[in-house]
């Protein structure tokens, strides 16, 4: 427990220091959020993770009707990072592409007050933006992918992270890479008209991230323009990014809305209840 509480002091701190500088991908937020060797068991039989995180903008910006109702959208209280990207979550998958592991553990209930330490954090970085309490967007990330994970090394094999170790530890990779900065550091900056296209966003994270291929998903917003829905990183059992398999984009892509020769926007995020009151 009382690792626990130090790696969330040492979140805050690098929260509190400047998230906006936090995409450097240097590796020290993650060192310390996994242990010394930041290694973690797939003994469950995966070999890598996706880490998606969504561009709060495009989620603000889809017509009334949908899904994610745009007349519904909505932030939780705290500050906002601008440009500004939400955890969507981390989770443990093939290389091949094959079907992630899902639901591994019934019995492990979601506790929101086990979250207490990070409700903060959670609140600003890995908001529900639907409409719906953010607490059953981390219920469900936990009962699908976060039940599935394992410890890091040097724990008893087999062995899986409490509630508060995972999420804090998704948290530390959240402040490690954020998108809008890398982004913003390529030019690629908020805009509702189509500007960029998604090859350039995948060569900027090429750039700034040292590793290929990363997968950008697509939505079309309230005027029908396309625009960036998500981002996802690949990393392997240490979280350490690797270069995206060739797998993921035959399988994905087809279903990720949009081809890397497409135009997009990147919306500024605007909160119709913010703007409303």
């Amino acid at each position: 427990m009382l690792k626990v509480l130090i790696v969330v002091a040492a979140v805050a701190a690098v929260w509190l220091c400047g998230v906006a500088n936090a995409g450097s991908g240097s590796g020290g937020e993650r060192g310390m959020l996994t242990g010394e060797s930041g290694r973690l068991d797939g003994s469950d039989g995966y070999d890598m993770y996706a880490f998606a995180q969504f561009w709060t903008g495009s989620t603000c910006n889809l017509p009334t009707g949908s899904s994610k109702d745009a007349v519904s959208c909505r932030y939780a209280p705290g500050p906002l990072p601008s440009p500004a990207f939400e955890v969507h979550g981390l989770w443990p998958t093939f290389e091949s592409g094959a079907k992630s592991p899902m639901f591994c553990n019934k019995t492990a209930q979601f506790n929101a007050k086990e979250l207490t330490p990070v409700r903060t954090l959670m609140d600003v970085f890995w908001a529900s933006m639907n409409g719906g309490p953010s607490e059953h967007f981390w219920e469900h990330e936990w009962d699908k992918h976060g039940t599935c994970t394992q410890l890091p090394a040097g724990k008893q094999a087999g062995a899986h992270p409490t509630q508060l170790e995972y999420f804090s530890t998704v948290l530390g990779l959240r402040l490690e890479m954020d998108m809008g900065a890398l982004f913003a550091s390529c030019g690629i900056t908020p805009t509702f008209k189509p500007a960029y296209t998604v090859a350039q966003m995948v060569e900027c994270l090429d750039e700034t991230l040292g590793v290929s291929d990363a997968l950008i998903s697509c939505s079309h917003a309230a005027d029908g323009v396309l625009q960036l829905n998500e981002v996802w990183l690949s990393m392997d059992l240490d979280l350490e990014l690797i270069d995206t398999p060739p797998s993921y984009h035959t399988i994905y892509y087809p279903t990720m809305g949009c081809k890397l020769n497409d135009v997009v926007a990147l919306p500024p995020f605007t909160d119709p209840l913010r703007a409303s009151s």
